[in-house]
């Protein structure tokens, strides 16, 4: 399984990865809005994408770049996090374009089985998608 994580903190990124370590997954990093995009549009598929709300070598957020995404690859999941949360009106539009949300500092049994439980309906969907083919 590919997860393609836009992170620009490579604390984080190894964070991430680390958590997600015993599961075997194959991990691509972006560290902004075009090498994300450059990503999206080789011939690899990814079966989800987590991103950074705020990567500052991006030109734009990661809730613009998560609402691009969901329009031309609508059926990758985007896990959404940030350690700023600055009203509820921002989490709102956040949930409304991602299909998870997880504030930092990470509560790691929470962020990994958030993780491998949309990977696992991604699969559920893939199947039964075939099945009816």
């Amino acid at each position: 399984m590919n997860i393609l994580i836009v992170e620009d903190d490579s604390a984080s990124y190894h964070l991430i990865t680390e958590f997600l370590m015993p599961f075997k997954f194959n991990y691509y990093r972006a560290t902004n809005d075009i090498e994300t995009l450059k990503l999206l549009f080789t011939k690899r598929s990814y079966h989800l994408i987590i991103i950074e709300v705020k990567v500052s070598s991006s030109r734009n957020t990661g809730i613009e770049l998560t609402k691009a995404i969901k329009i031309t690859f609508p059926r990758i999941p985007v896990i959404v996090q940030t350690s700023i949360i600055n009203s509820k009106k921002q989490l709102d539009s956040i949930l409304s374009q991602s299909d998870c949300f997880i504030t930092k500092p990470y509560n790691i049994e929470y962020f990994t089985k958030k993780v491998l439980s949309i990977l696992d309906s991604g699969l559920t969907q893939i199947k039964n998608n075939n099945e009816n083919l």
